[in-house]
């Protein structure tokens, strides 16, 4: 009975990290490219001649990614361990960013790198 219980409590968590996974991609990518577009307004200024307006929007476009896979990276490890089992034999490194190779929050991924110290 307490091994069913546990099969249930872990598919419940799979089902409810892909809910958070699919709504958290959704509401980032959106206000991601909601900044990305204010910004590419702001910069523009009306006496500009059209080929510099459209090279900011094409560097506008052309950062966007590299922001996103930072954000994505950010949001994994300020959440992430929250999401932690304390349980040996659990999965121990989770993702929820879906540029990620795996694209799955179950999947196990390695540990990125420390960020450089600063003085």
């Amino acid at each position: 009975a307490a091994r069913r219980v546990r099969s249930l409590l872990r598919t419940q968590m799979a089902a409810l990290l892909a809910i958070t996974q699919q709504q958290l991609e959704v509401q980032v990518e959106a206000a991601l490219d909601g900044v990305a577009s204010r910004l590419g307004r702001r910069l523009k200024d009306p006496a500009m001649p059209l080929p510099v307006q459209h090279a900011l929007d094409t560097l506008v476009m052309a950062l966007l990614p590299d922001i996103k896979q930072e954000c994505w990276r950010w949001t994994d490890e300020t959440f992430l361990p929250m999401l932690q089992s304390p349980h040996p034999g659990s999965p121990r490194a989770l993702g929820l960013s879906p540029l990620r190779p795996s694209g799955s929050a179950l999947a196990p991924r390695s540990p990125s790198p420390p960020p450089p110290h600063t003085p």
